[in-house]
């Protein structure tokens, strides 16, 4: 009778241990399921890209101020053209401000999120008919949002910006 008590006890711990193991193995597969990116997390990824592009257009408010002045179909359409074509240069290749530098700074505000973007930037402005104090700046920039495994895309954006 002794030697049957010890085979229980011997088995109960074995099923205990087993137990744990198993009960580890679970959590640890159910722990390492990747999180989907949330809706939120890519609104911010979205709006500190915007705040890039508007912080560009602030400097290039002399072409944008000039743009105003043309209205689309007069006799200056030449001139309106000139300063559009100057402003999409001047977002693109500015020396004191550039929006690919502006997001890579901006990667520390996005944790847990890593943040790639592309090198490729094109940038087309679009001064609204209706309105000329008003131009839209569309932002083609590839980025590559990364979250535990979990990749999402982003490549265009769009900001209303007031010229004067």
């Amino acid at each position: 009778m002794m030697v049957r008590r010890g085979q229980v006890t011997i088995l109960i711990v074995v099923g205990i241990v087993l137990f744990a193991i198993l009960s580890l193995v679970v959590f640890f597969i159910i722990a390492q399921k990747p999180q989907p990116i949330t809706e939120l997390e890519r609104k911010n990824v979205e709006q500190e890209v915007v705040s890039c592009i508007e912080k560009g257009a602030q400097q290039a408010r002399l072409y944008t101020a000039a743009l105003a002045e043309f209205p689309k179909g007069g006799q200056d359409q030449q001139l309106r053209e000139f300063f559009k074509r100057n402003m999409e240069s001047y977002l693109l290749t500015n020396q004191e401000f550039s929006i690919l530098d502006c997001v890579e700074s901006s990667k520390a505000n996005l944790a847990p999120l890593q943040v790639t973007q592309g090198k490729q930037l094109e940038v087309v402005v679009n001064i609204q008919d209706i309105d000329p104090m008003f131009a839209e700046i569309e932002v083609y920039l590839p980025i590559l949002i990364e979250k535990g495994g979990v990749q999402e895309r982003i490549e265009n954006f769009v900001t209303t910006h007031r010229t004067l």
